[in-house]
């Protein structure tokens, strides 16, 4: 994608079309918010193509459609919300706290936690986890030790 930007956004008759919602810290969110320069493989491109925001399309499950599906999964020992925008990652963990009754966080930056894999006895291992270093990069989904998001 990055390679195709570079070749497009300097020339003023392409349009470049952010589709979905555009995180904090993302190339599309500086696109957005209407930057006149991105830096990509070291250099900095102008941005002289047309930017068009649609931020009502997205693939994301909504709050209520993703405690829909965390209701029919057994319960995790803990739920990791890692990817998403902070206030909307905490009003999430509330709803799974609140709804589910599970043990929900919202990392901070760069934590890691150790995460301890289901087997027919027991634990079968421990593994570290090294999670997101930003806030901005987390959404709407669950980690679940030993599950599926």
């Amino acid at each position: 994608m990055l390679h195709h930007l570079h070749r497009i956004l300097p020339d003023p008759r392409n349009a470049v079309v952010i589709v979905g919602f555009a995180a904090a810290g993302t190339r599309s969110r500086d696109l957005v918010d209407g930057a006149r320069t991105l830096k990509m493989f070291g250099e900095y491109v102008p941005v002289r193509a047309e930017v068009a925001d649609v931020p009502h399309f997205s693939a994301h499950a909504d709050a209520g459609q993703i405690i829909d599906w965390l209701r029919n999964a057994p319960a995790p020992h803990t739920t990791y919300l890692v990817h998403g925008e902070e206030t909307a990652s905490e009003t999430l963990r509330d709803r799974i706290d609140d709804e589910l009754g599970w043990t929900a966080v919202v990392p901070r930056s760069g934590e890691a936690v150790l995460v301890r894999l289901p087997g027919p006895d027991g634990p079968r291992g421990v593994h570290r986890a090294a999670l997101p270093e930003t806030v901005a990069h987390r959404a709407e989904w669950t980690r679940r030790a030993g599950g599926t998001p």
